[in-house]
């Protein structure tokens, strides 16, 4: 018991020295009216990246790994476990989160120093939040030209991707088709996405049917489920890949051989961030997706 209270009092020690060191640090940082900046969350560091505010980025999280150009940055860990120590350590006069990053105590303990302000963004998975989101950056910032080029090039973009839907559906016989996004982080744990999930609406966009939106949210995926949604495509993400590719896993179980999108060899891979994140390169995915829909 002694020693642990021996640990406990030094890292509480810590806390204060390296409190002090910041607090000296961001009133130089304040008076040279530069910010510096804790992403977290890979739309959050795509769209300050878009914005031109890539040189006040002090540090991301594991998500945050577009554009590469900014990879080389102090990582803080993934945003679901961040470290308040690891936090404050690069010294931040903004730390932007999104409402899924925790645990809550780290967070609001940022919340409480002086001199950073902590920028929870409560994400939406749609074009419309997407918006919202640029916006709030650029009002942040007050890079507000910006963030209305940002929107207007992101509008343009939308609107092309869907004119060449709609030509594709009037110049196609195609059925719509039946999707089934899974995720894996190992080869026995296999969940699925169905209502109110960033997959559900992604797929939608593209054009496709979530073959799982009897469900709502994430939720675990057995084989009579699997069997019973008879999907056309399956979609994952590429980190998940690995785990669903394992010999031992659900997709290749010869009970599974049957299944459209098996039996097809009719899988699409995407990066994580790329496919939920519902950043920046939001137009240029439904467009990349839509395209391996209706292939």
């Amino acid at each position: 018991m002694h020693s642990l209270n021996k640990r406990q009092f030094c890292q509480k020690i810590s806390l204060i020295l390296l409190g002090a060191s910041f607090s000296r640090s961001l009133f130089a940082n304040t008076q040279l009216g530069n910010p510096r900046i804790v992403s977290i969350g890979g739309a959050n560091t795509e769209i300050i990246h878009a914005l031109g505010l890539h040189p006040y980025l002090v540090g991301i999280d594991t998500s945050s790994n577009y554009p590469h150009s900014i990879t080389h940055l102090p990582n803080v860990g993934y945003a679901r476990a961040l470290s308040l120590e690891g936090v404050l350590s690069l010294r931040p006069t903004h730390v932007l989160s999104t409402d899924m990053a925790g645990p809550a105590h780290v967070l609001e303990s940022i919340k409480k120093y002086k001199g950073i302000q902590l920028e929870r963004v409560n994400t939406r998975s749609s074009f419309e939040g997407l918006i919202q989101h640029v916006q709030l950056m650029a009002d942040l910032f007050e890079k507000s030209d910006s963030g209305h080029q940002l929107s207007r090039r992101l509008h343009n973009e939308m609107k092309e991707v869907m004119r060449l839907h709609v030509a594709t559906e009037f110049s196609s016989q195609s059925k719509v088709p039946r999707v089934l996004f899974m995720l894996s982080h190992q080869s026995s744990q296999v969940v699925a996405g169905g209502l109110n999930t960033a997959a559900h609406a992604m797929i939608e966009y593209a054009g496709g049917k979530n073959a799982m939106d009897q469900m709502r949210g994430y939720k675990a995926l057995n084989k009579e489920a699997f069997i019973q949604s008879s999907p056309d495509i399956l979609l994952m993400t590429s980190q998940s890949e690995k785990f669903l590719r394992n010999p031992r896993s659900l997709l290749n179980d010869p009970s599974m051989a049957h299944i459209p999108a098996i039996k097809n060899n009719r899988i699409v891979v995407m990066d994580a961030n790329q496919l939920l994140g519902f950043g920046p390169r939001l137009p240029l995915t439904i467009a990349q997706l839509r395209k391996s829909f209706f292939a």
